[in-house]
């Protein structure tokens, strides 16, 4: 963490902790974690809930 209270968090979403998943390619993202995090809290826990990002990984698409 610096100064301005910025850390890099590396996260890796592996198959084994979803229903169906699909990655075609690597994708490096970056995400506010508080924000996505504020996100996810909307779900209800029997939503599914679909990440979705382009190839150009400029937009990560949340779906519930």
């Amino acid at each position: 963490m610096d100064t301005s209270h910025v850390a890099l968090v590396s996260l890796n979403l592996s198959s084994e902790g979803f229903e169906e998943f699909r990655c075609d390619n690597n994708v490096v993202l970056g995400i506010n974690i508080l924000n996505l995090s504020k996100v996810l809290k909307l779900a209800d826990a029997t939503d599914s809930i679909t990440l979705q990002a382009d190839q150009d990984a400029s937009t990560l698409k949340i779906i519930f």
